[in-house]
């Protein structure tokens, strides 16, 4: 019997998809479609991870959480696994965004597995990197909790996003 947690139904709750990855932040799956064409599929754990994930997944190649009431990031993927390799890649960085809760697939293709490695530990030198990464978090927090202001979120101190953000 499959894992349940490797289970995505799909808009058409066909099943098709292989769960590749978990982690706290959501999951991402694949599905073949004709022509050497292939869906990519991220869903979101929560309304809060989606508004951390959504720089990753831009409007004008995703669908976005919401588009015909699914719950999701999408696309599609021409050129084969080259290019469906290139587009992983990004989205897997974005859900090792934060490491609670990784898990891959055993059943994942074995290329998979080498894109879904976890980033290396963070150095003294990359701490600026990591400050930057914590305010981009906490704007897309007060911007998805629609807090008056929140348009200029990104003027704000980081104490002040870190206030608003734990309302």
């Amino acid at each position: 019997m499959k894992n349940p947690k490797f289970f995505m139904a799909g808009t058409e709750g066909t099943g098709l998809y292989i769960v590749l990855l978990l982690s706290a932040l959501g999951r991402i799956g694949i599905r073949a479609l004709s022509g050497g064409i292939f869906r990519v599929r991220v869903e979101p754990a929560s309304t809060e991870a989606a508004a951390i994930l959504a720089p990753a997944f831009p409007s004008s190649n995703w669908k976005q959480p919401g588009n015909a009431g699914q719950d999701r990031f999408s696309t599609e993927v021409r050129g084969g696994e080259d290019a469906l390799k290139s587009t992983l890649l990004p989205a897997c960085q974005a859900l090792l965004a934060v490491l609670e809760g990784v898990e891959v697939n055993p059943d994942a293709p074995s290329w998979f597995k080498d894109l879904a490695q976890p980033p290396a530990p963070v150095t003294a030198e990359p701490l600026v990197v990591a400050a930057q990464s914590e305010r981009d978090v906490l704007i897309a927090r007060v911007r998805a909790l629609k807090l008056p202001g929140a348009n200029a979120a990104s003027r704000w101190s980081l104490a002040t996003l870190r206030s608003k953000a734990s309302q």
